[in-house]
């Protein structure tokens, strides 16, 4: 995809049923969609939620990238979503919907976010969003189940569900960072980074 034209990794556009795709404006934001590289998507990371650590890591750290490179252009994405994370053929992930995308310093639109995933109160911005959301699809991935269920966190600071299934120790490590940042409602000082190396130490855990 091209944000004021510069190409991300990890992203790519939503074909509408016609065929066609658009751009999304935002007052003087404008993303416009273009084809990525690499095979076409067949499936979303929904289908790999709760299963095996080395099914999903690779696309974890996939998304991990994309946001990275989104934010570093000034853009939060403000959806981010195990059913917007898509898979192609060869498991490379591509994040899609841009609806919802926001400056990264903008007040996050809650009327198009989806409610699981989205910090509780009236004050989130989107890169904090975009971090809490990124929580949740840790937490979704490594337990099988969203840590708030469909309706979301009711409270800031709120601590998920505690009834989680044992994971293995990697996986464990990283819920553990999620819950942190989940009970932060996403505003933590180093932001996604504090997600990488556990990552990349998991990936060495399990591939």
């Amino acid at each position: 995809m091209l944000i004021d034209g510069i190409t991300l990794p990890f992203v790519t556009q939503t074909t509408q049923p016609d065929g066609t795709t658009t751009g999304t404006a935002d007052g003087d934001y404008i993303i416009r969609p273009t084809a990525s590289p690499g095979p076409v998507p067949e499936g979303d990371l929904v289908a790999l939620a709760g299963g095996p650590a080395r099914h999903w890591l690779p696309a974890l750290r996939g998304v991990l990238a994309a946001l990275c490179a989104l934010h570093t252009r000034g853009w939060a994405h403000c959806d981010v979503k195990a059913r917007n994370v898509l898979l192609a053929s060869d498991d490379s992930p591509r994040l899609i919907d841009f609806a919802a995308a926001r400056p990264i310093d903008a007040p996050l639109r809650r009327s198009i976010a989806t409610a699981a995933c989205t910090p509780a109160g009236d004050s989130a911005e989107a890169r904090a969003a975009d971090c809490f959301a990124f929580a949740v699809l840790v937490y979704e991935l490594a337990t099988g189940r969203l840590p708030y269920g469909a309706t979301g966190a009711s409270r800031p600071g709120q601590a998920p569900d505690t009834g989680r299934p044992a994971v293995a120790h990697a996986a464990a490590k990283l819920i553990g960072i999620a819950t942190d940042v989940l009970c932060a409602s996403g505003r933590i000082r180093d932001g996604l980074a504090v997600f990488a190396d556990d990552i990349e130490s998991a990936l060495e855990t399990y591939l």
